[in-house]
């Protein structure tokens, strides 16, 4: 799913390894940066769940039963962009400091970044969805607009 979002966002991986044609050494370097990208989807897909599972435990376990009005629609709005905004943080550390080739691969960092975004917002919506029944929290996110 990573490829298919990212493709959509950026392009294929053939057209930026074709991107290089003339040169073969710019080539093959631009086929190890896909390969290194791809290496990287699983650890990236792992540091989202965990930032997710934590901001939501943050929220529901902690921020939702203090005192206050902190149950309100826009503090769960908050804490879903918070996720998303960690999740883009980490992933962008996490490729960039993984990836070493002195080809340009900007666009392709900053697309799987925005997908790991996306995928964190769905990531905490779905379990908001599938655990506030554990907790006494008194949003829930059929209960916010």
């Amino acid at each position: 799913m990573y490829d298919f979002f990212l493709e959509l966002l950026i392009g294929r991986w053939s057209d930026f390894i074709n991107s290089f044609s003339p040169d073969e050494v710019d080539m093959e370097a631009a086929k190890r940066v896909q390969v290194l990208f791809q290496n990287q989807y699983v650890f990236a897909g792992t540091v989202m769940l965990l930032l997710a599972a934590l901001t939501w435990a943050l929220y529901y376990l902690w921020l939702n039963s203090l005192p206050g009005r902190f149950y309100k629609s826009k503090y769960w709005v908050f804490s879903c962009a918070c996720c998303s905004l960690l999740t883009g943080i980490a992933t962008f550390f996490l490729i960039k400091f993984n990836v070493n080739i002195n080809i340009p691969y900007n666009h392709y960092l900053i697309g799987i970044v925005l997908v790991n975004c996306l995928y964190s917002i769905v990531a905490y919506f779905i379990l908001s969805v599938l655990f506030n029944g554990f907790t006494n929290a008194k949003t829930t996110p059929f209960k916010l607009f």
